[in-house]
């Protein structure tokens, strides 16, 4: 009798030890998915092993290059599977997007050609669309090509066809032609963040050292320049000041000043209407930087150097267009970057780390 008892008390044990761990179990998978998943309230970590900022988003994918083993490889996450993959392993470097398709450089063989490479989400095909020659004298293809862009028909980049000073300026290739025309000579500073190119219209600065006056430092002046299709040259703003960056998408840009700029806002433009509009604050002295743009939605960061008054965070920040509406979607103490705008869902962007930078994605409310 005692024996049956205790087997009876065994049994119930071992059921509710089962039980415990299959709740644990389902506790475990359920954090899982939620850890997977792109919320509002929560930023999703996606790589901590980046190798350079070339973060770019399309067909509403993320795309970076990482640095993992050593290399520079192409990685994709898709925020509506969940998963991340490898697009292209290996030396690559300066990916950009139109918002449709991933462009980018790969390293130079022996005969010194930037083969460019390019990858479609849609089909998830790759394929070498063009080449750039590079003079022998170049060491780093990658610092020497850090203004590039790529749309659906054409490929830009700034560099030389020889070591001539004469000859460095910016280029366009037709890639059903082959051909390749200068398109300006004018200084445009590689040191700041670069050319784009989408919809048909490409956008660029032109940077100059103005000499100093009295009691006022050595100030760069900035022209930010868009050219269309059909060769026509827009000048977007002609202001003192560094570029704080820009980007398109459609007929409107987003753009911004820094470096002691007397208006570093974030501004958008229409390019049919001519209207601007600062749209980051009220005050003149907020100071954002980084803009972008994707439909109707816009991203920023708002940096320390804000109006008086501000904190010592980084903000993470979006504007609404059709409702005029700021959103602030994160603060940090840590230094921010907005790098993407995901479909109209989410924004990329670094946080500094240790002793690389972290990407995450956050859905925007």
């Amino acid at each position: 009798m005692k024996q049956t008892r205790l087997a009876r008390v065994v049994v119930v044990v071992v059921m509710v030890v089962i039980a415990g761990l299959l709740v644990a179990l389902v506790a475990l998978l359920t954090q899982n998915v939620e850890r997977k998943e792109v919320r509002e309230d929560a930023p999703l970590l996606i790589s901590r092993t980046l190798s350079a900022f070339d973060v770019v988003a399309a067909s509403g994918q993320v795309f970076w290059i990482d640095s993992r083993e050593g290399g520079h490889s192409v990685y994709g996450y898709d925020p509506a599977t969940q998963q991340e993959f490898l697009v292209r392993a290996g030396y690559n470097g300066a990916l950009t997007s139109d918002g449709q398709q991933v462009t980018w450089l790969v390293a130079p063989d022996d005969s010194y050609k930037l083969k460019v490479q390019r990858y479609d989400p849609a089909s998830k095909q790759q394929r070498t669309i063009t080449s750039i020659q590079l003079p022998a004298v170049f060491a780093s293809p990658f610092e020497d090509f850090r203004m590039f862009a790529a749309d659906a028909d054409t490929v830009y980049h700034v560099g030389s066809k020889d070591p001539a000073p004469s000859n460095f300026g910016l280029y366009a290739i037709d890639l059903a032609t082959g051909n390749e025309r200068l398109i300006t000579t004018t200084p445009i500073d590689p040191s700041y963040r670069g050319i784009v190119a989408s919809d048909g219209v490409l956008i660029w600065h032109e940077v100059r050292f103005l000499p100093p006056g009295p009691g006022r430092y050595k100030l760069p002046h900035t022209k930010l320049h868009a050219q269309q299709k059909n060769g026509k040259d827009i000048i977007i703003t002609g202001a003192d000041g560094c570029p704080g960056g820009y980007d398109i998408s459609g007929s409107k840009v987003a753009w911004a000043l820094g470096c002691g700029a007397i208006d570093s806002r974030v501004h958008l433009s229409d390019l049919q209407s001519g209207r601007t509009e600062a749209i980051s604050s009220d005050s003149p002295l907020d100071h954002a930087e980084d803009p972008l743009i994707s439909g109707n939605v816009v991203a920023w960061t708002d940096t320390p150097e804000g109006e008086p008054g501000s904190t010592n965070e980084w903000s993470l920040v979006t504007y609404d267009i059709a409702t005029q509406s700021r959103t602030v979607l994160l603060t940090s103490d840590k230094n921010l970057k907005a790098e993407a705008i995901v479909g109209q869902d989410a924004v990329a962007y670094l946080s500094a780390g240790d002793p690389l930078w972290d990407l995450y994605l956050i859905g925007i409310k």
